[in-house]
């Protein structure tokens, strides 16, 4: 989260900045600049155009503002992070708007070039907010488990095709605090070529409760004979040996992964149990 909150307070404060330049029409060179080279004599209403420039520089610097400041309301209010969407989408309308109205102060060949450059600048601050927002997404998920797993108190694995409850582990288990503790081994984080291991339905979903109310859930898939090459090596340390794929005698090659924010799981002895007791029962 702290590279995203500086990122959008630093880009703030030069909205700002060149909003209050804008109005009070300073800084003509450095505004009226771009890499095709002064385009002032390009203009129709130069004053105009400052001071719509500088108007909509500063919702520019609310908007960018006003995330972080929604970052602090749903950490602490426990809101659906869902919500940062809303500032992509105004951030997008804003930046649309603005370029279609700006267009009015520019003469027709010169028009077209800063409807590009607007182009441009929105995919690259798009490229970069939505990424962001996605590795915050999931570090913030990955936190929320660690939470929760000491005090998860029954699992429930279901079938992953048809969604039916196989059967409920408690904590009379004599593994249960293996089966429990998925961040036991390390994680790999799936690339976008790796994720195809996750195509499909997977084999079984396990869900970790405390009483009644699901906290997480983790997939068991089966890996394809042809994707078994895409798996990350196994390793290990002067402690212990990993490994993110688990082959029960004459039986298929499985991988253990929290789907929403494509984590593949090492594998400890607890969750080959948990595969052990479900495929013993036929499933």
């Amino acid at each position: 989260m702290g590279f995203l909150i500086l990122f959008t307070i630093c880009v703030s404060i030069i909205f700002f900045i060149l909003g209050i330049l804008a109005i009070n029409n300073k800084a003509e060179g450095l505004l009226l600049w771009s890499f095709s080279g002064d385009f002032k004599y390009e203009l129709k209403d130069k004053e105009g155009y400052l001071k719509f420039y500088g108007k909509h520089s500063i919702i520019l610097g609310i908007i960018f503002l006003l995330i972080p400041a929604s970052f602090y309301l749903i950490n602490k209010f426990d809101l659906n992070r869902d919500l940062l969407y809303f500032w992509f989408i105004v951030f997008i309308i804003e930046i649309i708007l603005s370029s279609v109205l700006r267009s009015k102060f520019f003469k027709p060949k010169q028009a077209k070039k800063q409807r590009w450059s607007i182009l441009i600048l929105v995919i690259i601050l798009g490229i970069v907010l939505f990424t962001e927002y996605k590795d915050q997404q999931r570090m913030m998920a990955t936190v929320d488990i660690s939470d929760s797993i000491p005090f998860i108190e029954s699992i429930v694995i279901k079938d992953g095709k048809t969604k039916d409850e196989i059967l409920t582990l408690t904590n009379t288990e004599s593994s249960f605090s293996e089966m429990v503790d998925i961040y036991d081994s390390p994680i790999h984080y799936l690339k976008w070529s790796e994720r195809k291991l996750l195509k499909g339905d997977p084999f079984i979903e396990v869900e970790y409760l405390i009483g009644t109310e699901v906290q997480h859930s983790m997939s068991v898939y089966e890996v394809e004979d042809e994707n078994i090459s895409m798996l990350p090596r196994d390793f290990s340390t002067d402690v212990s040996f990993y490994s993110y794929s688990y082959t029960p005698e004459e039986d298929e090659t499985y991988i253990y992964a929290i789907e929403e924010i494509n984590q593949l799981l090492g594998i400890n002895e607890g969750m080959k149990d948990l595969l052990n007791i479900v495929l013993s029962r036929g499933q």
